[in-house]
């Protein structure tokens, strides 16, 4: 990440320098400098202790700041959270809540946290009023981590739920308005599973356990997905096979259920680095449902076609063949005419010009028109494809040491195939003709190919990709090709 080069790049300039390396992360993370809030609550909070403290940076989630401002408590006035560490309180995490008061911060309230590293913090409204903080607590290496829910009343802070987890979301699972949790557990023997957590009468609750399939072997992704009418969640993790495997779960009367509503509700892939996917940015994720690895002379396990569908809001099948469309008569020509008796020479021999003998040559009825040739049948590029593409569901090519993928046509799926380029790029071939449809070039991120006939498609944490799709490839499949650049995260 470019944080982390520049964090590296920051480090090493100071041993350079001859500087001791006693800097933390933390203090390294710590530009830019503190507002004028923060610098303040940061005072507030040294003078409480009667200590120097350091404030703790959390190692992700949605948060990376040691210090957060809400309306924790619904009084409509924002309160500072703090999260931090003492030499007199020993290596675990506390968590501070600050209020403005007559016109200063004032500490009224710490509890003591479950770790010595703030793996992650968010704020979500999991309660009817007020704002509840996240906590993600763990020990130095991130490998046993515990989760705290915060609630904020009355100058006092309630614990409302505590549990060990691998991964947590905190999102509107059902599509209420409100905001819900699934939390991944340590993974047992028995199987992975899920508690979804949501609001109950004075606190937060288990409303529903859900158990993975039994090919899970760890769960670090969760994803709520929303096409059309369906809401759904999908948790994608480790299978037993050294691969990815993706369960989705439909919402269906504020309950989660598995393949629910006739939506398939498994896929399997040999490619870590494929993960669910919202291409459009509109809240619905499309899943790797049909993965085949290409192997040029250059490259082995680079490329895959892979076909993405959006299990929740198509109904496309894997086994569905798209039909090419028919061949067209070009526009502007005819097609051949019946010949008109009426029009037919007079029989005899003709002389050569056609004639019969003693025959005015100008009075002779036309000869009867050659045979039309038979128009050639359009090549894949020259169709006009786009009208074959379906809701929910795109084909392309898998760049797996870039981690990018190119759109193709759905039509070209089992049509093309790849070979290496004489420069740093890679063809896209028809596979009858082995026409060249696309020519995709990859430089680093300060250069630029410089030729009109390609186009920036987009970039990667370090490439460019650069796409040229020959003035032979029909329009708009040409643009279905150029737009459909996307960044697998």
């Amino acid at each position: 990440m470019k944080w982390l080069r520049a964090l590296c790049a920051a480090a090493a300039a100071l041993v350079l320098a001859g500087c001791t390396a006693r800097q933390s992360i933390e203090e390294l993370l710590r530009a830019p400098q503190p507002n004028e809030a923060q610098s303040a609550v940061q005072a507030a909070l040294t003078s409480y202790l009667g200590e120097a403290l350091q404030l703790k940076y959390p190692r992700g989630g949605s948060e990376m700041a040691p210090l957060l401002f809400s309306d924790f408590d619904g009084d409509g006035e924002d309160e500072a959270a703090a999260l931090y560490v003492t030499e007199a309180k020993g290596t675990d995490v506390h968590l501070a809540i600050l209020e403005n008061r007559d016109g200063g911060w004032q500490v009224v309230y710490e509890i003591a946290g479950l770790g010595s590293e703030v793996a992650s913090v968010e704020e979500a409204k999991l309660l009817g009023e007020g704002v509840q903080l996240i906590v993600g607590y763990a020990n130095t290496t991130l490998t046993d981590k515990y989760l705290a829910v915060y609630s904020y009343r009355a100058d006092s802070v309630m614990q409302l739920y505590t549990c060990a987890y691998t991964s947590y979301l905190s999102e509107d699972i059902f599509d209420g308005g409100g905001t819900e949790l699934a939390v991944v557990l340590p993974v047992t023997q028995a199987s992975v599973d899920i508690a979804v957590l949501a609001e109950t009468a004075g606190g937060v609750g288990v409303r529903q356990m859900l158990s993975l399939g039994e090919e899970f072997v760890s769960c670090d992704g969760l994803y709520v997905t929303r096409s059309g009418q369906r809401t759904g969640l999908i948790a994608d993790g480790a299978s037993s096979d050294e691969g990815r495997v993706s369960e989705l779960f439909v919402v269906n009367n504020d309950y989660l259920l598995s393949g629910a509503l006739g939506a398939p509700q498994m896929t399997r892939r040999p490619v870590s680095g494929l993960a669910p996917t919202d291409f459009d940015g509109l809240g619905a994720y499309e899943l790797p449902v049909e993965i085949e690895a290409v192997n040029t002379i250059n490259y082995a396990r680079r490329f895959y076609f892979v076909v993405w569908q959006d299990l929740l809001g198509s109904d496309w099948s894997p086994d569905q063949t798209v039909e090419l469309p028919a061949a067209q008569t070009p526009a502007g020509a005819q097609e051949e005419a019946p010949p008109d008796p009426a029009s037919a020479s007079v029989s005899g021999p003709a002389s050569a010009s056609g004639s019969a003998p003693g025959e005015d040559p100008s009075s002779a009825p036309e000869s009867a028109p050659l045979p039309a040739q038979p128009e050639p049948e359009p090549t894949l590029g020259q169709m006009d494809v786009s009208a074959l593409e379906q809701d929910g569901v795109r084909f392309g090519v898998y760049d797996a040491t870039n981690g990018c993928f190119l759109r193709l046509p759905l039509a070209w799926r089992g049509r093309v195939v790849l070979a290496d380029g004489t420069l740093s790029d890679w063809l896209v071939r028809d596979a009858a003709t082995n026409e060249v449809l696309a020519t995709v070039r990859t430089v680093d991120r300060d250069e630029t190919v410089a030729s009109d006939s390609y186009a920036l498609a987009g970039a990667t944490e370090d490439k460019k990709v650069y796409v040229n799709v020959p003035s032979r490839v029909n329009e708009d499949t040409a643009k279905i090709i150029l737009k459909g650049f996307s960044l697998i995260q």
